[in-house]
This record gives structure tokens, sequence and C-alpha cells, in this order.
């Protein structure tokens, strides 16, 4: 009897760790935006009217070579995601062009709004590694309204937040 309870607590463990080992590789269906095309929420559109985010980085951003084939975001060089939600991805098809704007600025609502950037630096580079940095500025109708610039450790990536807190209508209509 003391066999079959141990047989039994073993194979529950088993089936939970193969659980979670499958649910853990299957890949999230992130909402992927390719190029300047980004899905903004119905209720956010009114709030980021006028809103642009502006990316900059320092390299041309490149994949990962290492990375799984599963996983879209690990195959990116430039990711911006938002609660955990892909916002934009860079892939490294065609040519870079420098500064990548999102117009309307995506998912920018009322309150603070927190950006995640990861970028990678192209791999094999000769010489030192050296830091790279990426600029994150929040324009509304053309003006920088919120600046950052996040860096990297030397031959790292960059990876950091960008907090941005848009004024409210009543703010924009007292001018302040």
């Amino acid at each position: 009897m003391r066999l079959l309870g141990v047989a039994l607590i073993w194979a529950v463990i088993a089936g939970a760790l193969g659980l979670f080992l499958v649910m853990r590789d299957r890949p999230v269906q992130p909402e992927i935006v390719l190029e300047e095309t980004v899905h903004v929420a119905p209720q956010q559109e009114s709030n980021a009217t006028g809103y642009a985010l502006e990316i900059t980085p320092t390299f041309t951003p490149a994949p990962d070579p290492y990375a799984l084939p599963d996983d879209p975001v690990s195959r990116s060089g430039l990711v911006v995601s938002l609660n955990g939600h892909v916002l934009y991805t860079y892939d490294g098809g065609g040519a870079f062009p420098g500064s990548i704007v999102l117009q309307p600025a995506p998912g920018l609502g009322p309150g603070v709004t927190e950006y995640l950037v990861e970028a990678a630096p192209p791999l094999g580079e000769e010489g030192m590694p050296q830091q790279q940095a990426v600029r994150m500025r929040l324009l509304r109708h053309g003006t920088a309204v919120a600046e950052q610039t996040l860096w990297s450790e030397p031959g790292g990536v960059v990876r950091g937040t960008f907090r941005v807190e848009p004024a409210t209508p009543e703010e924009d209509a007292h001018g302040g």
C-alpha cells in the first residue's frame, strides 16, 4: 500500500513538472507589430492624439543568433513592450531607418506609462566592446515632452524602462 502511495505521489509530481515545462515553452500570443503600424486600444486613442514615441539607437539592432526559433521576441534586435505586451519589434530586415517613430504612441493612456525597451547590438564587431545607447523621446506635435537615454554595459544589451506621463486634457486646456 505504501508503494502504491509513493508511486501516486511521484506520478502527480512528474505530471505537474511535465505540464509546467510544456506550458513554459508554449509561445504566448503577443501582439507583435511590425514596421510602423501600431495597435492602440480604442479607449486610449483619444489620449494618444498628437503623441509619438521616437526610438533612436546608436547602433543597428541585430537579432540574437542563438535565440530559440519559437520565440519571436528573442529573435528581434529591438523590442518595445508595455505590461508584458509587445508593442514593436525590429528583426533586422531591410535597411535600418536610424530613428523609429511610433505614431500615435502605443499604449499611452492617462497617468504614468512605462515602456520596457530591449535592444541588442550586433555580435562580432571588431575592437573592444563598447557601451551602446538607445534614446527614447515622447513627442507631442513634434516637440519633445519627455526624453531619456538608456545605456548598456560594454558589449551588453541595452535594457531599461522609459516612464512618461502625458498631460491630461484639463492641463492642456489651462496651458499646464
